[in-house]
């Protein structure tokens, strides 16, 4: 099967396009999707955060990756178009996370920060300790009743 492109001027050729696959079909049909659930609250934030999409809600902190970030090859057709992972299930309305992680996001940037600091890998650093401190608050809470 032969797939032709209309030409921009009348004395152009058409030209051979090359034949998509089925996943690159797939991977780049138009979508939607929906991060989390209705009880994280509204969307309040979202960036490009070392390739992943980061989107903080109300309640919940997500993770969201394309298909072709997880299989830039285009291997496994099986795979769903898009991924997101529950990073934490606090958002702007916790104060750890707006004291911690919001905080860090608005100081950290190159106008701020020396050239020599990688930013990126300081904000991840932040993400982690933001897990470990909700996982502590949490630990805590229980204790005490």
């Amino acid at each position: 099967m032969r797939i032709f492109r209309c030409c921009k001027q009348a004395d152009e050729s058409p030209v051979n396009m090359k034949e998509k696959r089925p996943i690159d079909i797939k991977r780049e049909s138009a979508g939607s999707f929906t991060i989390g659930t209705e009880d994280d609250g509204a969307i309040v934030e979202m960036f490009n955060f070392d390739g992943k999409l980061i989107c903080i809600k109300e309640r919940a902190i997500y993770e969201f990756m394309f298909a072709d970030k997880i299989d830039p090859e285009r291997t496994n057709i099986n795979l769903h178009p898009s991924a997101q992972k529950l990073i934490i299930n606090q958002g702007t309305k916790s104060e750890l996370v707006s004291r911690v992680f919001i905080r860090a996001k608005r100081l950290f940037k190159k106008e701020y920060i020396k050239a020599e600091i990688d930013i990126n890998r300081a904000l991840n650093l932040v993400l982690e300790a933001l897990q470990e401190m909700a996982f502590l608050e949490k630990e805590v809470n229980e204790y005490l009743g």
